[in-house]
């Protein structure tokens, strides 16, 4: 057992163990390929008992502190900026929902890593290791699956009106609809 002093001592040395952690997991996953994140997998895709993310609204009540929370972001390496819709561009759009995957990738490892302390300082060190980092890094997974979902259905919403004024383009000469589909 740690008296106070050894104790104080292991737990400012795990809080920049961690904080270590979270930066080097940041600058990793920053420079990973736009690719691996395009599309859902099966651990980013959204849930039907998320509902396309209405059940962060109606339990958590995100709508309430999404704002407050800061974007932290090293300006230098992740360049896109994920605190406001800044373009109704579908590429922009599909980069939007690609980085919402990327980082909620990064909170994720940043959580699982913060597992070591369990082994490495036992249970009670441990839990207080992980329970710190699932606070500081839950609310922005939360963010990142409640705006997934909504920048899809913005997607969809686009691509639909693509296809119909297509179909409406390509039926200028009065074919009948059913033949143009």
């Amino acid at each position: 057992m740690l008296n106070n002093q050894e104790f104080t001592k292991v737990l400012f040395t795990n809080l920049i163990i961690i904080f270590l952690h979270s930066s080097f997991v940041t600058i990793v996953c920053s420079h990973l390929s736009f690719d691996f994140f395009n599309k859902d997998n099966r651990f980013t895709k959204i849930r039907k008992w998320e509902n396309n993310g209405k059940i962060y609204s109606d339990i958590f009540k995100i709508k309430l502190w999404k704002d407050v929370l800061p974007e932290l972001r090293l300006p230098t390496i992740q360049k896109f900026r994920k605190k406001s819709l800044d373009s109704t561009d579908p590429v922009y759009i599909g980069r939007f929902a690609a980085e919402t995957r990327r980082s909620e990738f990064t909170h994720t490892i940043i959580i699982l890593g913060a597992c070591v302390f369990f082994y490495k300082d036992g249970l009670v060190m441990g839990s207080i290791i992980f329970s710190a980092t699932l606070i500081l890094n839950l609310p922005f997974i939360i963010i990142q699956r409640y705006n997934r979902p909504r920048m899809q259905r913005l997607l969809n919403k686009m691509n639909s009106q693509v296809l119909c004024d297509s179909l409406i383009h390509n039926n200028e000469e009065g074919v009948p609809y059913e033949q143009v589909v």
